[in-house]
């Protein structure tokens, strides 16, 4: 686990901070489904994707610097760590989105079947 952190640098952990407060407010969302929290979870999801993204980035542009200026018979090992960090932070905040997304939505159908019918 720690390997994995290494590997991905520095975004993993505003990742994993967004990823956390997304996750816990989809679970305030599946216990109370209520509309002024769907504000809260979507911005905490949309930071979560945008450090996890970032990360990517960094990592794709450190492939870029260090091919550059590397030796040949290096390109292959630095390829390898560059793309691990890149797809690293991407994958943490994947994971993160995925199981924010299933308690919000859970909330959803709890709020869609328990809310009140207009009378008709």
């Amino acid at each position: 686990m720690f390997e994995f952190f290494d590997e991905g640098g520095w975004t993993m952990y505003p990742t994993m901070l967004f990823g956390l407060l997304a996750v816990l407010s989809s679970l305030l969302l599946a216990v109370r489904p209520e509309a002024r929290f769907v504000p809260m979870f979507v911005s905490l999801c949309a930071l979560t994707f945008a450090t996890g993204f970032l990360g990517t980035l960094w990592g794709v542009t450190g492939l870029v610097k260090a091919s550059a200026n590397a030796d040949p018979a290096d390109v292959k090992m630095i390829m390898t760590a560059c793309a691990t960090q890149a797809l690293n932070s991407l994958l943490l905040a994947s994971l993160f989105l995925v199981i924010g997304i299933l308690g919000a939505t859970s909330g959803a159908v709890r709020f869609a079947v328990t809310r009140p019918r207009l009378a008709s």
